[in-house]
């Protein structure tokens, strides 16, 4: 929970927004911060436009941002924020609830990676060569190119996982993707597209 005034210094913080911050106690954020969308906030600007909503609509709901530790480690929150007003509608102070959602985002981008990428080797997989590929074809077919496609496959991988164990094999997996990913230029996709096979789109 917070307070701060309409130029950004924190009047009122709990507890918990300090601990949510890397501070020990609401004294020692507020000895130390002195303007809370600069300080505080990875992107001054958008407390700024949660500002100009609360001014406008008298209340920002539901507004995901992302902010700075004591130790300048980053963190995502979600917040709610009102304007208080006084007798003449002038704003008194904005006041509102932050919420730790730092988790929940990195699960989302977890999610949004694995629908493109390999979990093992972090190239693409076969959805983001698809999209890439058709791109690609229609780029050559255009500038009258050629795109070639070289498909790569781990001789006798099954009998690496049975005389060694599925940890050695993922080593092996992820040993060939690196050295694959040296040789191949910037612009050419190296992806993996099965449990021992790779495939290089190549561009002209």
């Amino acid at each position: 929970i917070f307070q701060i005034t309409p130029e950004g210094r924190p009047v009122s913080i709990n507890r918990e927004l300090a601990r949510l911050h890397g501070y020990s106690t609401p004294a020692e954020l507020m000895a130390k911060v002195h303007n809370v969308p600069e300080q505080l906030f990875v992107d001054p600007r958008r407390m700024i436009e949660v500002a100009q909503t609360a001014d406008r609509e008298d209340v920002a709901r539901d507004v995901e941002l992302e902010v700075y530790c004591k130790d300048h480690s980053k963190k995502w929150v979600r917040m709610n924020q009102r304007a208080v007003r006084d007798a003449n509608n002038d704003i008194l102070h904005y006041e509102g609830t932050i919420e730790d959602i730092t988790e929940r985002k990195a699960a989302e981008q977890r999610v949004q990676f694995l629908a493109y990428y390999d979990s093992l080797t972090e190239l693409p997989n076969r959805a983001l060569l698809k999209d890439r590929l058709g791109i690609a074809v229609a780029d050559a077919r255009r500038r009258n190119e050629k795109v070639a496609l070289l498909f790569l496959d781990i001789d006798r991988f099954k009998s690496v996982n049975d005389a060694f164990g599925c940890s050695f094999g993922d080593d092996v997996l992820k040993t060939v993707a690196k050295r694959l990913n040296g040789c191949s230029r910037e612009h050419d996709t190296l992806a993996r597209t099965g449990s021992d096979e790779f495939l290089i789109m190549l561009s002209a």
